[in-house]
């Protein structure tokens, strides 16, 4: 599979756990309110900050199964 492949998944996958936070959180002002601060400008800075770290998150996975294929191909005496 190729690492960009991976990355978008992750990445993927981050973004969508990110998005489907904010029902939850909209919910649990519904039953408390006043506890946490929920507005279109948390709904962005959520958002952003979730794509951008899985998306980080999925480019460290992928470089670090590169790195682990690579040693695991060297131990073989193989060229990568």
């Amino acid at each position: 599979m190729p690492r960009w492949t991976l990355a978008f998944l992750v990445g993927m996958a981050g973004t969508s756990a990110a998005t489907r936070w904010e029902p939850d959180e909209r919910g649990a002002e519904q039953v408390s309110p006043g506890t946490m601060q929920v507005g279109y400008g948390d709904l962005v800075a959520d958002r952003a900050v979730g794509v951008a770290g899985s998306l980080l998150a999925g480019a460290l996975f992928a470089a670090a199964s590169r790195t682990a294929r690579a040693k695991r191909t060297a131990g073989r005496g193989e060229a990568s």
